[in-house]
């Protein structure tokens, strides 16, 4: 996989829901997992920073972890960021994916009743295999997010 596959990959994944990435400051090739190989493509520009995974043989980033810089742009929802977590995976909790779980429910938090009703019409929770429809917008707090989570 070429430098342009994965730029290419990303752009087109970054459209579908509706983020028009900068170019990529840098782009690495990193070993995860024994053989799997990822491009890493890091952003930086004053509207967004974020990076993202492309693992070779994928046709959609593993990894699309972008944050707004300035206000008015919509932070991605966990579903399109770490799309290969489920609801309820050990990587909200001690992966990658712990710190955009937070940062997002952060910013979640500071929209008005008004704008998280535009965000769920924009970003509607998935009804797939992952279970995000059992939580994601019944939470108001990081500590319902937490009880979410719980394992009785």
């Amino acid at each position: 996989m070429t430098d342009q596959t994965s730029l290419d990959i990303v752009q087109r994944y970054a459209a579908r829901w509706g983020i028009a990435l900068p170019h990529p400051t840098r782009i690495e090739i990193e070993r995860k997992w024994f053989r799997t190989f990822a491009h890493k493509l890091r952003f930086d520009s004053e509207h967004w920073e974020g990076f993202a995974y492309v693992e070779r043989g994928y046709t959609e980033p593993s990894v699309f972890d972008f944050r707004p810089r300035v206000d008015g742009l919509l932070m991605p929802p966990l579903w399109a960021a770490y799309p290969t977590y489920s609801a309820v995976t050990v990587g909200w909790r001690m992966g990658g994916g712990e710190d955009y779980r937070y940062v997002s429910w952060e910013w979640y938090g500071t929209l008005s009743d008004a704008e998280r009703a535009e965000y769920q019409t924009i970003f509607p929770v998935p009804s797939d295999h992952r279970n995000w429809d059992l939580w994601f917008y019944d939470v108001d707090t990081i500590d319902d997010l937490d009880a979410a989570f719980a394992v009785d």
